[in-house]
């Protein structure tokens, strides 16, 4: 047997490898492996055969210290080239006890795959945790819908310089002499509509409802309220119910919410007044 393919096995079976695992390791055919390890020749050209046993040696741990030695080659019967490789191999890391200490071998790893499932698998974390934020954002704040309303104020702002759409007649009945320690005024959108109101003459709530939406405002004196649709919202003061302010969509500005001005709403909202 060679003493180089002898080596070459002895120290393959100390670390307790196959051919099978060197041959997927270095990606040599296992029948060129197991020529090497019992001396026989090798149908291969001269170079290629020294670059498998330096392939080999690297991967279990050897060290090849002198280049090897060409023969001459040989004419076989079928008129192929054999050649025959004889090099002295060293081990490295060979303490004097008999427990040695071998490198590490490390197979084959697919680290590409592995970086490519770990992506995939953070890109669609992400995205599943994103729609549950969406989702929680959505379900907390449901009154807040993207609604163009600027024409909407641009007509309101007219109104208001021309005093043409203000309701007069509501306005001259907040009574001064009401101070409740607490008034509430509600109201529940039948469908999309815009509602401010303002509270004491001071605090102002400003908010586009969509159809369900309520909104709710608690106040000492009264309220003002203008919305761009009066047939859009059911009000309701202090538990009574006042019911929507117009059988019309139209906007209105400035309506005076009181205890004084409450009788007349519900007559203008049954269509009394």
């Amino acid at each position: 047997m060679n003493e180089t393919g002898a080596k070459l096995k002895q120290a393959r079976e100390e670390r307790g490898l196959s051919l099978d695992e060197v041959s997927q390791a270095t990606r040599i055919n296992k029948k060129f492996l197991q020529a090497i390890e019992e001396g026989k020749s090798v149908e291969l050209p001269e170079l290629y055969v020294h670059s498998f046993i330096k392939d080999y040696a690297e991967y279990i741990g050897i060290e090849l210290t002198d280049s090897p030695t060409k023969s001459k080659p040989e004419q076989s019967s079928s008129g192929r080239i054999s050649s025959t490789i004889s090099s002295q191999v060293t081990t490295t890391n060979l303490p004097g006890s008999s427990a040695m200490k071998y490198p590490q071998i490390l197979k084959p790893r697919r680290s590409h795959q592995f970086r490519i499932l770990l992506l995939i698998t953070f890109v669609v974390l992400l995205m599943f945790a994103a729609l549950i934020y969406w989702k929680t954002m959505v379900k907390e704040n449901p009154s807040v819908q993207e609604v163009k309303f600027s024409d909407v104020v641009n007509e309101w702002e007219k109104k208001e310089t021309s005093d043409s759409v203000v309701s007069p007649f509501l306005s001259d009945s907040t009574d001064s002499n009401f101070a409740l320690d607490s008034l509430v005024l509600e109201g529940a959108a039948v469908e999309s509509v815009w509602v401010r109101i303002v509270i004491d003459g001071s605090e102002i709530k400003e908010q586009t409802l969509p159809p369900l939406g309520r909104i709710r405002c608690e106040g000492r004196q009264y309220f003002e309220l203008s919305t761009d649709n009066a047939r859009g919202i059911v009000l309701t003061f202090n538990g009574e119910r006042i019911g929507i302010l117009s059988q019309i969509k139209k906007p209105m500005w400035n309506v005076t919410i009181s205890p004084g001005t409450l009788e007349k709403l519900q007559k203008m909202s049954s269509g009394k007044l």
